[in-house]
C-alpha cells in the first residue's frame, strides 16, 4: 500500500486527494489528504472495506444466516 502512494505523490504532486485501493486476497484502501505546500506534507486514513459474501450460484435466500 504505501508503495503505491508514494508512486503517487512521486508523480502527481499537484494532487490534493486521492485514493489507493489494493484487491488481493483481502481489499484495502487508504484515502490520502494534502495539508501543506510541500508534497511530503499528507496524511491518509486508513479505511476497513466490510466483508461481504458474493453468491455467484445463487444458492442462498434472503434472511439465510452467512
Amino acid at each position: 500500500m504505501s508503495i503505491l502512494a508514494e508512486a503517487i505523490i512521486g508523480k502527481h504532486k499537484v494532487l490534493t486527494d486521492f485514493t489507493v485501493i489494493s484487491i488481493n486476497n483481502k481489499i484495502t484502501c487508504s484515502t490520502f489528504h494534502k495539508f501543506g505546500n510541500k508534497s511530503e506534507d499528507y496524511f491518509f486514513k486508513a479505511s476497513r472495506v466490510h466483508h461481504m459474501i458474493v453468491d455467484y450460484e445463487n444458492k442462498k435466500k434472503v434472511g439465510d444466516c452467512i
